[in-house]
């Protein structure tokens, strides 16, 4: 409590000049996201409560002075291939559109998942466990419509669209239920996403494709083997810098046992040995739980405090942004589910009580999203816990600080 107070404390008095001179506002070079609501509900909602959803959330993330919205939920988002194409050449672009709608009324920029599914294309298959399209050539063509739709150049555009969707995520996990069931898939993983990325190109030459999100490498059991020699296998080819723009991982504590240090150290390390050490980073589903939560095998996760999640976020945020990811993703905004999605989120069921993550994560926005460069002074860790930090980020000219010590002490604010 005291380190996440000590930092509120340092952030208002040494930037008030700096909320002063500006109103913050999303934009593509925001670094902070949120992956989107969850619903046991959201498939038996009219059309009219689906809309009121997503006037709801989009206007609740602008609200937090988050930029970003992945499209992770409900289940897959709303630019799914088997939505959208339900039926092999129909295109059906109602619910993507209405989204979109309420997401451009708030200025928030999307990441979109795509799920390289279709039932009719692989019909022994779900959302949640496919293989690589069967039909490659109906992929690519759903893939050039969708990115034409929402490339605001004025051909075969949504109506009414403001602003151009400029980044598409090509799967989720592909190395567990998705790709990754046996041994060389990798391989079709990688040939679906450099399709896409090839498709999307020609669409719209400035479009970023993000590699399907990473799983965590560590768990309560330690180093997964699985994720490991999925990742090697799919980066290991010729010109793999050409497959994708963007690279992408995952990280949570709870169920996962190291600190955010240990992952980045691993993911760059990997890239770099594949040559792709200037790639862009981006962490598109992180967060902690307050209160109490099940590991997957079912034991109990040590109890958690709403303080100690809203300093995780802090000190997490920081030693990534310092270290070579861009962009951060919470998930979620919101979920009624009773696992552990519910003790992550930003808000309570009730979907109005704010969590202390939510102020946190808000003033993290207003005062170091717009950083021009940060520099990480000292670190330290002891397991998956950040026990000490001194983090400097630089604002329109002027230094924003962000120190915790577990111990208390001093602080230097020399660097």
């Amino acid at each position: 409590m005291k380190s996440l107070l000590k930092f509120v404390a340092m952030v208002l008095s040494l930037s008030l000049s700096i909320s002063n001179a500006q109103t913050w506002s999303p934009s593509e070079n925001s670094h902070f996201g949120v992956d989107g609501f969850e619903s046991a509900d959201f498939f038996r909602l009219t059309p009219q409560q689906v809309d009121d959803a997503y006037v709801w959330e989009s206007s609740g993330i602008r609200n937090m002075n988050i930029a970003w919205n992945r499209t992770l939920s409900p289940t897959g988002g709303q630019f799914r291939w088997n939505v959208i194409e339900a039926v092999q050449g129909t295109y059906d672009w109602s619910k993507p559109d209405a989204f979109m709608n309420r997401v451009q009324a708030q200025g928030l920029q999307l990441l979109v998942l795509v799920h390289p599914y279709a039932q009719w294309d692989q019909p022994t298959k779900t959302d949640m466990n496919y293989d690589k399209p069967n039909n490659m050539t109906a992929f690519k063509k759903f893939i050039a419509k969708l990115v034409e739709r929402y490339d605001g150049d004025g051909v075969n555009d949504m109506p009414g669209l403001l602003y151009p969707i400029k980044y598409y995520e090509i799967g989720n996990e592909p190395e567990l239920q998705t790709f990754g069931d046996a041994p060389g898939t990798y391989n079709d993983f990688m040939e679906t996403v450099k399709a896409a990325r090839d498709t999307a190109k020609i669409a719209y030459p400035d479009v970023k494709i993000v590699i399907g999100g990473a799983s965590p490498v560590y768990d309560s059991r330690g180093f997964i083997n699985q994720v490991d020699t999925f990742w090697k296998g799919a980066l290991n080819r010729a010109n793999v810098g050409n497959y994708f723009d963007i690279f992408n991982f995952h990280f949570f504590v709870g169920e996962y046992s190291q600190d955010i240090s240990v992952y980045i150290d691993y993911w760059t390390q990997l890239l770099s040995t594949y040559g792709l050490s200037g790639k862009v980073i981006w962490l598109t589903e992180t967060g902690t739980y307050s209160g109490t939560a099940n590991n997957l095998d079912g034991s109990a996760w040590p109890v958690q405090s709403t303080t100690y999640q809203a300093g995780w976020w802090l000190k997490q945020s920081s030693y990534a942004l310092a270290n070579g990811v861009s962009k951060l993703f919470w998930v979620f905004y919101f979920s009624d589910q009773t696992d552990w999605r519910s003790k992550v989120a930003f808000l309570n069921t009730d979907k109005s009580t704010k969590k202390a993550v939510y102020y946190t994560s808000k003033l993290m926005s207003e005062k170091i999203d717009a950083y021009s460069s940060v520099l990480q002074n000292a670190y330290a860790e002891t397991g998956q816990y950040s026990t000490s930090g001194n983090f400097k980020f630089t604002v329109a000219g002027k230094p924003v600080y962000v120190i915790w010590n577990d111990a208390g002490g001093n602080a230097n604010l020399n660097g």
